[in-house]
C-alpha cells in the first residue's frame, strides 16, 4: 500500500500537503511513512528543503506511473508504434529478458547485491517473466517426451530448508530426431504423506495433468527404500498393476553399491571401528576452528587422547591404510554409474573392471601395500602415556600380515560377494538381452540372438510380436555385412541409429522399439538426486519464503534451460 501511496501522492505533487480531507489512521501512517521516505533525499543543492516535484522519488514515480500506465502493457507498447519505433522497443525488451534470464539460469536471487542489473529491469515483474519463460521451456521439453514411444520414471522423496516434504520426478527418453536417450526434470512438489499409496498418487496426478501417456512407461528407478520396492504394495508395483505389468523396477545401482559396502564391513567389527574413528577425528577436527588451526596443542584433552589413543594402534592405522585403495577403486565405480550416459552395457564394463581390480587388491604382495607397510613399520606410534585399555584391536600384537589376512581379505571378499549378489537380478538378465547389437560379439552363427529376441519378445509381449523374429535377422545380415566393410557401431551406437527418424527406423519398427527400450533404461537415480542439490541451491535461509512453485519454475530454467536465450525464446515469451 505505500508503494501505492507513493506514487499516488508523486502524481499529485504538492497538493498532497494541502489536503483538507480527512484522513483515517492508515493513511496518517503510510504519510508519515511517506515523508520519511522522502526525507532521506530532500535538500536541495543549496541545502535548504526543495520542493516535493523536483525530488527524486516524485520523478522516478512518475516516470515508473507512465512507463506502466500510459501505454497499457508492455505488449500494447510494442506493438502499437510504426514498425522502426516497435522493433527498437523490441530489442529494448529483449536486453531486460537477458538480464532476467541470467539471474533465473546462474540461481541468482534478486538482491541489492545486484543493484544496477535490478534498476535495468525494475520496469518488468519478475514473476510474469519467470512464468513465462518456464512455461515455455516446460512445454518444449513435454513435447518431447509425448514423441517418445517409452519412458521412465525416476523419483525420490527429500526434505528442504523449511523441513517440507518434497517428491522430485524425472523422466528418461530418447529424442526422436537424434536416438539421444535423455534424462530430463519434470516436477518438484510438495507432499504431505510419504507412504507408497500418496507418493503414487502425487506421481500419477502430476504426470498425467501434463499429458503424459503413463502406458509408455517401461522402467522404473526408485532407492531401495520399502515404500518404492515393495513387491506387492511398493510404488514399483503399483505401476506394474496399474499401467503395464512388463514395467520393471530398477533399484539404483549406485545406492546397491553403497549397501553392498555396509553390509561388507558390518561383518568385520574391526573395519567398522576403523571406519568410525575417522568419521570421529574428522568431526572432532572440524567443529572448532580453534582445533582445526592448532590440532598438536590440544592432544592432552580427553577426548582427543582417546582417539589418538585408538590410531596409536598399528592394526588400526593399517586398517585405515589399507582401505583407501579399496575405497578409491569403489568410488570410481560409483562416478560411473551416476553418469548421465552411462547405460546397463557399460554397467557391466564397469563392474568387471572394478572385480579385476578388488581381485588385485587381495594379494598382500601387491604394489598398493608396499609403501604402506613400510610406512607403517617406521612409525612409532605406541607412546608410553597411552592408556591399552582404549585399543580398538582387541590383539595389539597382531602383525599386519595377519591384520591382512584376517580382517582385509575378508572384507574384499564381501564386497566383491555382495556386489555380484546385489547386480545379479532378472532385470539385469533381461537387459542382458540386447547385447546382441553390439556389433563387436557378433559372429557368424545363423541363430545369432533369436534366443534374445524371444526372450524380448515374451517379455514385452503387447509390443512385441512374431514379425521381430523376421526384422532380426535381416538386420543381423545388415550389422554383419557393416562389420565385414570395416564399419564397427558400439551396441549404443547402433540402438541410437534405430531410433531416430530415418530410413532404419521405417524398415526395422519393432527393433527400433525393442532399441530404445534397452536405451531408457537407467541405472541409477543420481538425476533425482542432482535435481534435490539443485533445490538447495535455490531455497536457502535467505530465500526460504519461495512457494514451491517457484521453487520448481527456477529448478526447471537452471537444469534444463539453454545458456542464453535465442531470439526465438524470446520472440515467445514477449508474445506470451
Amino acid at each position: 500500500m505505500l508503494e501505492d501511496f507513493v506514487v499516488y501522492a508523486a502524481t499529485i505533487g504538492n497538493q498532497v500537503h494541502h489536503y483538507s480531507g480527512t484522513w483515517n489512521k492508515k493513511q496518517k501512517v503510510c504519510l508519515h511513512q511517506f515523508h520519511l521516505l522522502i526525507g532521506k533525499k530532500a535538500l536541495g543543492d543549496n541545502g535548504r528543503l526543495m520542493k516535493h516535484s523536483r525530488s527524486e522519488y516524485h520523478l522516478i514515480a512518475l516516470d515508473n506511473d507512465k512507463f506502466r500506465q500510459q501505454e497499457g502493457s508492455v505488449l500494447n507498447q510494442i506493438v502499437t508504434v510504426n514498425e522502426a519505433q516497435k522493433q527498437e522497443n523490441r530489442d529494448r525488451l529483449s536486453d531486460l529478458l537477458d538480464c532476467s534470464y541470467f539471474l533465473f539460469k546462474n540461481e541468482l536471487s534478486h538482491t541489492t547485491l545486484y543493484e544496477p542489473l535490478l534498476q535495468l529491469i525494475s520496469r518488468l515483474d519478475h514473476s510474469s517473466k519467470l512464468a513465462a519463460t518456464n512455461d515455455i521451456l516446460e512445454k518444449n521439453i513435454l513435447k518431447k517426451i509425448q514423441q517418445a514411444r517409452v519412458i521412465s520414471i525416476m523419483s525420490d522423496e527429500g526434505t528442504d530448508i523449511n523441513r517440507h516434504g518434497n517428491l522430485c520426478i524425472c523422466i528418461w527418453y530418447c529424442d526422436q530426431t537424434t536416438g539421444e536417450p535423455t534424462e530430463t526434470y519434470v516436477s518438484l512438489l510438495h507432499i504431505k504423506n510419504k507412504d507408497a499409496e500418496s507418493i503414487f498418487n502425487y506421481i500419477v496426478t502430476d504426470l498425467q495433468q501434463k499429458n503424459i501417456d503413463l502406458t509408455k512407461t517401461r522402467f522404473v528407478a526408485f532407492d531401495g527404500a520399502a515404500v518404492f520396492s515393495g513387491i506387492h504394495n511398493g510404488v514399483a508395483a503399483k505401476f506394474r498393476a496399474l499401467f503395464n505389468l512388463a514395467i520393471l523396477f530398477i533399484h539404483c545401482r549406485a545406492h546397491a553399491l553403497q549397501l553392498a559396502v555396509i553390509s561388507a564391513a558390518d561383518s568385520i567389527p574391526d573395519i567398522c571401528k576403523s571406519l568410525s574413528t575417522l568419521k570421529s577425528l574428522v568431526n572432532f577436527i572440524n567443529r572448532s576452528s580453534v582445533r582445526l588451526t592448532l590440532f598438536e596443542d590440544i592432544q592432552n584433552s580427553a577426548e582427543a587422547l582417546g582417539l589418538y589413543n585408538i590410531l596409536s594402534n598399528e592394526a588400526t592405522a593399517f586398517i585405515i591404510h589399507t582401505l583407501q585403495p579399496i575405497l578409491d577403486t569403489l568410488a570410481v565405480l560409483s562416478k560411473c554409474i551416476q553418469t548421465k550416459s552411462a547405460d546397463f552395457k557399460q554397467l557391466q564394463d564397469f563392474i568387471s573392471s572394478t572385480m579385476l581390480r578388488l581381485e588385485e587388491l587381495k594379494d598382500y604382495s601387491s604394489i598398493d601395500y608396499i609403501y604402506i607397510i613400510e610406512t607403517i613399520k617406521k612409525l612409532s606410534l605406541v607412546s608410553s602415556g597411552i592408556r591399552n585399555s582404549r585399543l580398538s584391536i582387541s590383539n595389539a600384537q597382531l602383525t599386519t600380515d595377519e591384520v591382512f589376512k584376517t580382517k582385509i581379505l575378508p572384507f574384499i571378499e564381501n564386497i566383491i560377494n555382495n556386489v555380484q549378489a546385489r547386480f545379479e537380478q532378472s532385470t539385469l538378465n533381461l537387459l542382458n538381452c540386447f547385447m546382441i547389437f553390439d556389433m563387436q560379439n557378433m559372429n557368424n552363427n545363423k541363430d545369432y540372438g533369436d534366443e534374445e529376441i524371444r526372450t524380448i519378445q515374451q517379455h514385452y509381449s503387447s509390443d512385441f510380436d512374431e514379425s521381430i523374429m523376421y526384422e532380426w535377422k535381416t538386420f543381423r545380415t545388415y550389422l554383419l555385412t557393416q562389420r565385414q566393410g570395416g564399419k564397427l557401431m558400439t551396441q549404443r551406437e547402433v540402438c541410437m541409429k534405430l531410433v531416430q527418424d530415418g530410413m532404419l527406423k521405417d524398415i526395422y519398427p519393432q527393433l527400433s522399439l525393442a532399441a530404445e527400450i534397452f536405451l531408457i533404461a537407467p541405472i541409477s537415480t543420481a538425476t533425482v538426486e542432482r535435481d534435490f542439490s539443485t533445490m538447495n541451491r535455490i531455497l536457502t535461509k535467505l530465500r526460504n519464503r519461495l512457494t514451491t512453485k517457484h521453487v520448481d519454475q527456477l529448478m526447471r530454467i537452471s537444469m534444463e534451460g539453454a545458456n542464453t536465450l535465442n531470439e526465438e525464446m524470446k520472440d515467445e515469451i514477449i508474445n506470451y
